[in-house]
């Protein structure tokens, strides 16, 4: 997904500080992915953050759904914890918690499996089926050139 997350975004000519900037900003890909298709001049400020917020709602029923293993724990230490809350970190989480054994470790855990783990195979595959006609070539060309 990287690949074609990148290629997007050299397609909207955004250059790579405000790529790390809504990396550092945006924790979702998804988000990402429709802050780079919005991407234009003018920037639609308050419609990419609209946007961004209505996708990224789930997590606000995710965390809630986490509350019984953050009782008894410090402000800071749901903070932390909350702000690792993943699609997959979360599910398997729940998971655990079904068999009475969850904790904020446990999802910790998850976060920091799924940020050390390389990527999976399928996603690295060079599949440039969803690219237009016309700028196929050129990306051929670009990834043969990343290759050697």
């Amino acid at each position: 997904m990287a690949v074609f997350w990148g290629t997007l975004a050299v397609q909207k000519q955004i250059n790579w500080l405000q790529l790390l900037i809504m990396n550092l900003s945006v924790f979702a890909g998804s988000s990402q992915f429709v802050m780079v298709e919005m991407w234009a001049p003018p920037l639609p400020i308050v419609k990419m953050t609209l946007a961004v917020l209505v996708i990224n709602f789930r997590y606000l029923l995710l965390s809630a759904s986490l509350r019984s293993i953050f009782q008894d724990k410090s402000l800071l230490h749901k903070f932390v914890m909350i702000y690792l809350v993943a699609d997959e970190n979360w599910a398997i989480t729940m998971a655990e918690y079904r068999r009475g054994t969850a904790s904020t470790y446990f999802l910790l855990g998850g976060a920091l499996t799924a940020a050390l783990l390389p990527e999976p195979a399928h996603e690295k595959t060079q599949d440039i089926s969803a690219v237009k006609p016309g700028q196929k070539n050129s990306l051929k060309r670009k990834l043969q050139t990343n290759q050697h």
